[in-house]
């Protein structure tokens, strides 16, 4: 079945038990609504449960609760008791006081994404890496391998590619996480400067061709990388390079072949996307940077009237905490606005998520 069947069914279960004055033929039914929350490497229900398991053979109940909290949609009943459970992924909550049921779903795969994003009227919450402007990353192991990439075992897995045609990834990051990549040969021209992720284009005047024994001089972690490019370690093979700060430690970057139609990940890319969601909220790491003008441009999907509604990131962001921000606001939003303009529940989603971040000292903001 369908994500939009499978609303539709909850829906319909929900109107049959329920009875209510919402539901009778002499006022307008409650509005239905499909909240998707997609949650990204790392930041999983899976993992919060294996935190919490390590935390009760630890002999630490209260740290085990609090993983547990993390857990959606279960976590959400503490604020939401009246929240009804249907099974690991799907809930139901009735807001009376916007005349709404909303439908909400957990998803963890690239197919389930890209379901979500051409389900008309969904509103779709990324919860994840954003992987320097590669694209959102799903999967359910956090250890090494091609699930920080292109996408392995078990299918679904991997980058959901919208980035730039070229963007970059420091070297440290290839070496702890060990997923291939194609970079971006130094026999072939310099990338155009409009192709460029902006943090490349910033250094795009640096951009050389270098051999791979110049970007990673040692020699034990040189093997690593060039095994990762499908390359031999000295054949004297030349790669875009630049290096710069990360995380306050000059690192080296590669240019990386990225994109967002046609690209390694196809169908599961935004090219092959099919946008007929209502709102989509990415918040992924600086996903302004990231992804707006790809999604908005490149892929000409522009605001329409009550449609097409679009948020992001502007710095580096605790993506758990975050969406349960937004769900929370969403959920918990107190004026009337069944069969009306969503501009307003989106707008206080936007308030409160900043009036979080700004409490808590987070660096970002939603915009």
């Amino acid at each position: 079945m369908s994500l939009a069947s499978d609303a539709e069914e909850a829906f319909a279960v929900h109107r049959q038990a329920d009875g209510g004055a919402g539901f009778t033929t002499l006022t307008p039914p409650y509005e239905p609504r499909l909240l998707v929350i997609c949650q990204g490497l790392q930041f999983d229900n899976g993992e919060y449960r294996r935190q919490a398991d390590r935390a009760d053979a630890e002999g630490n109940p209260v740290r085990a609760s609090q993983w547990r909290a993390e857990v959606i949609p279960q976590g959400f009943q503490q604020a939401y008791p009246d929240l009804q459970i249907l099974n690991d992924t799907d809930a139901l909550y009735q807001s009376h006081a916007q005349q709404v049921i909303f439908f909400l779903r957990v998803i963890t795969t690239k197919p389930a994404l890209k379901e979500a994003l051409a389900t008309p009227g969904a509103h779709v919450i990324y919860a994840g890496h954003a992987r320097h402007g590669l694209g959102p990353c799903l999967g359910p192991d956090s250890g090494p391998g091609d699930h920080w990439g292109d996408g392995a075992v078990p299918p679904g897995t991997g980058l959901f590619r919208m980035g730039f045609p070229f963007v970059a990834m420091p070297v440290p990051e290839l070496l702890e996480h060990r997923y291939h990549v194609r970079a971006h040969s130094g026999s072939s021209p310099r990338p155009a400067r409009s192709d460029c992720h902006p943090d490349v284009r910033n250094r795009w005047n640096d951009l050389r061709a270098r051999p791979l024994s110049e970007i990673v001089p040692d020699a034990a972690d040189r093997a690593v990388v060039a095994g990762l490019l499908g390359e031999p370690a000295d054949t004297g093979s030349t790669f875009w390079s630049y290096r710069a700060r990360e995380h306050g430690v000059m690192a080296a970057f590669l240019v990386l072949e990225a994109g967002w139609e046609g690209t390694s990940t196809a169908p599961f890319d935004l090219g092959a996307a099919e946008l007929r969601c209502r709102a989509f909220i990415h918040l992924g790491c600086s996903s302004f940077v990231h992804a707006y003008r790809i999604v908005r441009f490149a892929k000409g999907w522009r605001r329409a009237g009550n449609d097409r509604y679009a948020y992001w990131t502007t710095a580096p962001a605790p993506c758990t905490p975050l969406a349960e921000c937004w769900v929370n606001a969403i959920l918990g939003y107190d004026q009337p606005n069944a069969w009306q303009s969503w501009h307003p529940s989106l707008r206080y989603a936007v308030r409160e998520a900043n009036r979080a971040a700004r409490d808590a000292d987070w660096p970002c903001r939603v915009i």
